[in-house]
C-alpha cells in the first residue's frame, strides 16, 4: 500500500534534515487498521539514536549496518553517511516504500530497504553494527528479541539500542546491561514535548 507523504524538517545536532512521513490522516488510518502500525510515525527514540550517531559516528563506520524495525528509516539514512552498506528493515511491508522515498530523497546509494523479521534474520547477513530504537514496548516479545540480540552479540556484532525510560521495559534492559560498554542519555524535543532517551552500546 502506498501512502500519501508529507515532508517534515527534523532538527539534528548542528543541522536540519528533511524527511518524508505518511500524511497524518493516512498515518491515523494505519494506526487504526494494522496490527503493526508503529512504523508510520517518527518516534523520539529513533531521533535520539540518530542524534547519537551524528555525535558518535565511529560506531557505524563499518562494512554493514543493519537497522531492525526501522519504520521510516531516519537512523539508517544518517548511518549511511559513514557505513559502507546499510540494510534498513521492518517487518511491515507498508513501511518499505516510505523508507525508499527517504533513501531516494537523500541519495543514499548504499542503503537497501527490505522486509525482515528479527526472529528470522537471513543467515547470510553479518552486520558489524545493529541499530534498534523503541523496540521494547511489548513484554510478550522480550524473550525472543533478547535471544536474537544475544546471538548477534555472540557473533561479534555491536548493538546500539535507544529506548524511552519506561517502567515496563526494565526487565528487557536489565537482561542486556551485562553487555553494555557505553550508556548515554539523549534529550529529544519532538513536536513540542521533551523526551529522555537511553542509549546503550552493547558488545560481547
Amino acid at each position: 500500500m502506498l501512502f500519501p507523504l508529507t515532508s517534515k524538517t527534523i532538527a539534528l545536532p548542528q543541522e536540519e534534515i528533511a524527511l518524508y512521513l505518511p500524511e497524518p490522516a493516512a498515518a491515523h488510518a494505519c494506526l487504526q487498521e494494522q496490527q503493526n502500525p508503529y512504523w508510520a510515525r517518527l518516534w523520539p527514540a529513533s531521533l535520539g539514536l540518530t542524534n547519537f550517531i551524528v555525535q558518535h559516528p565511529h560506531w557505524v563506520q563499518v562494512p554493514l549496518v543493519l537497522e531492525l524495525a526501522a519504520g521510516i528509516g531516519l537512523p539508517s539514512i544518517v548511518a549511511a553517511r559513514f557505513a559502507q552498506q546499510v540494510m534498513c528493515t521492518d517487518i511491515e511491508p507498508n513501511a518499505i516504500p516510505v523508507m525508499q522515498a527517504n533513501v531516494q530523497l537523500h541519495q543514499c546509494t548504499n542503503v537497501t530497504c527490505t522486509v525482515a523479521d528479527w526472529l528470522h534474520l537471513p543467515s547470510l547477513w553479518h552486520p558489524q553494527t545493529i541499530l534498534l530504537s523503541d523496540v521494547n514496548y511489548e513484554p510478550a516479545a522480550f524473550a525472543g528479541l533478547i535471544q536474537v540480540l544475544q546471538q548477534q552479540l555472540a557473533a561479534g556484532a555491536c548493538i546500539m539500542l535507544a529506548t524511552p525510560q519506561r517502567l515496563m521495559a526494565k526487565p528487557f534492559i536489565e537482561a542486556l546491561l551485562p553487555y553494555a560498554i557505553e550508556q548515554h542519555e539523549e534529550e529529544v524535543l519532538l513536536e513540542g514535548s521533551l523526551h529522555f532517551i537511553s542509549i546503550l552500546v552493547l558488545k560481547q
